[in-house]
């Protein structure tokens, strides 16, 4: 029997969906490699070549930052073995080398898809043979992009490969677990991401069919990873003002196992601040506490967030210009549960548009995917007026109203309407 799956490949973790046989519904894998949803998007390569992917690697990097034992040029050369964030590194062309062989961005893709594939064999009751896997990606993935995850997912051994804009993917969920009520009439999507964002809308039927009547917009440089950056390039200006040295010993050079411990503090103080004051170990340095409140938080991340807050603006531009309704909007991934993130949203959408977390936003991509087998979104461009004809008051030719100056003398159309 032809088994299909659903994947969101991450840029940090990876969540995978089957259709439970007891229930006939979607449903998130749970890993025996990880005991969660969550599958770490962290390749380790052994000293004989051999490829690690999800928790190990992960939990590695993770002791690799707070390990006292080792020099910094010890350090390096561990980390060398590491490859994460790939969904946000994909590059034309581009080759990474190590010493027992060269790898393609496809090829490092294809190492975390077989993974993936192999831990829903292990993790599941899957009756059948896994072939087929409806796969997620960006909204501003271009084709070649697009091309590369095919590509990696065949090399992983899937015979049948479709592919899902993951806002689409989350709006199908949104709708087929009902997390929305039924008198919804139009959605937002907002996808926040550890590498990426996306926002889309959905124009909903009476019957529940949806329609994408307005164009998502997307930045496929923009998500957790760089509130990540932006925390260790404030500790790096700390560690410099107070021990005259950056976070790494190498000048310019990112120490990578910070970083990850960037992330574990961003997730902790997304939940939010139990004190003023936070703490991090710095190998070559020692431990530093410093002050900090939610007010440096915030300022830390919100250039980012407006970059995702502007996107937004887009989409709810199209949707006044064309008078569609906007009753709810779902937030998803895990950069959306930033409580700026949640204050900004409401703040444009204001009190009329219904602000919904799904409690779910690390899996709802990845159970969308399987929804999305018998849903189908029909893509719509709204119908706009034709221009009508006027007359200029200046030279008296007939003219459009669409144009902003007369063709004929130049001045203004005063009855030009866009």
């Amino acid at each position: 029997m032809s088994v299909t799956i659903g994947i969101d490949f991450g840029t940090s973790f990876c969540s995978a969906s089957w259709i439970n046989p007891n229930t006939g519904k979607p449903e998130a894998v749970r890993f025996k490699d990880t005991g969660s949803e969550k599958l770490p998007s962290v390749i380790a390569f052994s000293n004989s070549g051999k490829a690690f992917v999800g928790s190990g690697p992960y939990t590695q990097l993770e002791n690799l930052s707070i390990d006292s034992s080792l020099s910094e040029e010890e350090r390096d050369m561990q980390l060398c073995n590491f490859f994460m964030s790939i969904k946000t590194h994909i590059r034309q062309g581009q080759i990474w080398r190590r010493p027992e062989k060269s790898y393609s961005d496809a090829d490092l893709i294809a190492i975390i898809l077989k993974k993936i594939k192999e831990e829903v064999e292990i993790s599941v009751p899957i009756e059948g043979k896994i072939d087929k896997v409806v796969l997620t990606h960006p909204v501003e993935f271009g084709e070649w992009k697009k091309d590369i995850l095919k590509e990696a997912a065949t090399s992983a051994g899937f015979k049948n490969v479709d592919l899902l804009a993951e806002p689409n993917s989350a709006a199908i969920y949104a709708l087929k677990a009902k997390l929305i009520p039924a008198t919804c009439k139009g959605l937002l999507v907002y996808d926040f991401g550890a590498g990426t964002f996306d926002v889309t809308y959905l124009q909903v039927d009476s019957d529940g069919q949806p329609h994408m009547p307005v164009s998502p917009q997307g930045d496929a440089h923009c998500g957790g990873d760089d509130i990540d950056k932006a925390l260790y390039d404030d500790w790096n200006k700390y560690t410099k003002a107070t021990k005259n040295r950056e976070v790494s010993a190498n000048p310019n050079e990112l120490d990578i196992a910070f970083m990850y411990r960037c992330r574990r503090l961003k997730e902790q103080l997304s939940k939010g601040f139990i004190s003023d004051e936070i703490s991090e170990y710095i190998p070559g340095i020692g431990r530093i506490r410093r002050p900090f409140n939610e007010q440096d938080f915030n300022r830390i991340v919100e250039p980012i967030v407006d970059r995702t807050i502007a996107k937004v603006k887009v989409v709810l531009d199209e949707i006044k210009q064309n008078n569609l309704p906007l009753t709810h909007a779902v937030l998803i991934g895990g950069s959306s549960n930033l409580p700026l993130v949640q204050t900004k949203m409401q703040s444009i959408l204001g009190n009329g548009v219904k602000l919904i977390t799904t409690g779910n936003y690390d899996i709802a991509v990845a159970v969308g995917a399987m929804y999305s087998v018998d849903t189908v979104i029909n893509v719509i461009k709204p119908k706009k007026e034709e221009p009508k004809e006027c007359y200029c008051i200046y030279c008296g030719h007939k003219i459009l109203t669409s144009h902003k100056v007369c063709m004929y003398c130049g001045k203004p159309n005063f009855s030009y309407k866009p």
